[in-house]
């Protein structure tokens, strides 16, 4: 008997709130399952407190109060991007 490498999480929300997180999600490019597991991650690796609180999401914070953002029109261009910055 070989041993899953990953497991499944169910959770319970509303339609409407399950249509309009897929419709946002789908405009980054990510589905539910794809940003439900990268914060899994985080929260598994950080803690939800750090990961709330680390110094890259207090300086994202940051930027957002002080109007310092950088609105993309897909997720493709803000990879682009991140990677012009590497």
């Amino acid at each position: 008997m070989s041993k899953s490498k990953t497991v499944s999480v169910s959770i319970r929300i509303s339609p409407r709130i399950k249509s309009l997180a897929s419709q946002k999600l789908a405009q980054s490019g990510l589905t539910m399952s794809e940003f439900l597991r990268v914060c899994l991650i985080n929260v598994a690796d950080y803690d939800l407190a750090d990961f709330l609180s680390s110094p890259e999401a207090l300086q994202a914070k940051e930027e957002v109060m002080n109007g310092h953002v950088t609105a993309f029109k897909s997720l493709d261009d803000l990879w682009a991007d991140i990677n012009d910055e590497k």
